[in-house]
């Protein structure tokens, strides 16, 4: 996201990169930044060439990443500046310079020092600076990676519980909703035990004279009256169970056709539309940020914003809820961490506002899945719409659609 935006709104041109490996580029006087993107991991470096036409020029390397406090810089590089062979001369001028590459999250943050060209090392009328680049990972970071594996250990540990404390509450609700089903079941219990008894008064009467042959006969055809009742009822039982799951998967696909249907007949906004759970709104953030920078920079900030809380939202191993009893019942509630209580100093009430309700969303709807679902919305109301708001929302678009034509 972040580099398609610096390369869509700014015009950078981007090139691909691997660790180690040096990477050749010609930058002219008339483009002088260019982003490269690290094939290995997907991070975006910006270099820079500064200086005024006549000037000798400054290059410069950063790496472009959300969250600058997360520790010293993780990369190193070296650059080399190529000039002119010199007649007679084995090889050509050079300057090389290596360096730690420091994280630059907003614009003016980094420090950054410059390789500097001799303005007679520029190639051509285009005063172009050729450039080597190479960039390498530093190995230094076990324990930073000791961490990080002991931090998501205790949140996956911790997802496991919350999970398996929702699926008891979801076990219980089954159990309401089969009530009639489980009294069926009883009853055929006590239907057994009545089999039973007969049987062993059968067995009892057998060993007694012929007089009793008459009462035997009766007794059979009670015991068999009650075993057909009891077969039959559990065929009941059955169909019910087929029918139960089959409404169901039929609802679900119902959901997934009514929500196809409402992309394919988009009309502009109404009452009854798609709404994705969990996912930021950006044009909240753009405002946000106008309000506190210029234009260019409000852009760039923008965009390294929301990238980041994105990808923090999407981190299985962050989960910043914790679970209350309340009047005898477990609740889940948002447990404001020290990543929260910084968004909201850094950023405002605003900002944390729009973060905390994408994690509520995606707790809510996505849980397992850590990515924006599609969920049919009722806008006027602030709620999920139900099947029958989505049925009738859709058809009145039909009827607008048939007008148009």
């Amino acid at each position: 996201m972040l580099q398609d935006h610096l390369r869509d709104a700014h015009g950078w041109p981007v090139d691909k990169i691997c660790y180690g490996t040096p990477l050749d580029l010609r930058l002219p006087e008339s483009q002088r930044r260019r982003l490269l993107v690290a094939e290995d991991d997907g991070r975006v470096f910006l270099v820079v060439v500064m200086g005024a036409p006549g000037e000798c020029p400054e290059v410069s390397l950063a790496c472009l990443r959300a969250n600058t406090a997360a520790g010293p810089p993780q990369y190193t590089c070296k650059i080399w500046a190529m000039g002119h062979k010199a007649p007679g001369a084995a090889k050509a001028q050079s300057v090389m310079m290596e360096m730690e590459v420091p994280g630059y999250a907003a614009p003016g943050e980094a420090t950054v020092v410059p390789l500097v060209v001799h303005s007679k090392m520029l190639h051509g009328t285009s005063a172009e600076v050729h450039l080597c680049i190479r960039i390498d990972e530093e190995l230094d970071s076990g324990s930073m990676e000791l961490d990080e594996l002991a931090s998501e250990s205790q949140s996956n540990y911790d997802r496991r519980n919350l999970q398996q404390d929702k699926e008891k509450r979801d076990k219980e609700a089954s159990l309401e909703n089969i009530t009639k089903l489980q009294q069926q079941l009883d009853a055929n219990k006590k239907l057994k035990f009545e089999i039973q008894q007969l049987h062993r008064k059968l067995e009892a009467m057998k060993h007694e004279d012929s007089e009793s042959k008459k009462k035997i006969d009766e007794l059979s055809e009670e015991v068999k009256h009650m075993c057909d009742e009891m077969e039959a009822m559990e065929s009941l039982n059955m169909t019910l169970l087929i029918k139960e799951r089959r409404s169901n998967d039929e609802l679900q696909d119902a959901w997934k056709e009514l929500i196809c249907g409402f992309r394919l007949l988009d009309i502009g906004r109404t009452n009854i539309g798609i709404k994705m759970m969990s996912e930021l709104d950006h044009k909240v953030f753009r405002i946000f940020c106008r309000k506190k920078l210029s234009e260019e920079d409000a852009e760039c900030t923008f965009a390294l914003l929301c990238s980041q809380w994105e990808d923090e939202i999407r981190k299985p191993n962050w989960h910043p809820f914790q679970v209350i009893v309340v009047d005898g019942k477990e609740t889940e509630i948002l447990s404001e961490d020290e990543k929260l209580r910084k968004l909201k100093e850094e950023h405002g009430e605003e900002i944390y506002a729009l973060v905390t309700k994408a994690l509520v969303e995606l707790r809510d709807y996505n849980p397992s899945g850590c990515f924006p679902v599609p969920v049919l919305w009722n806008y006027k109301q602030g709620r999920k719409a139900t099947l029958e708001e989505g049925v009738k929302d859709i058809v009145e678009r039909c009827r607008i659609l048939k007008r148009k034509r």
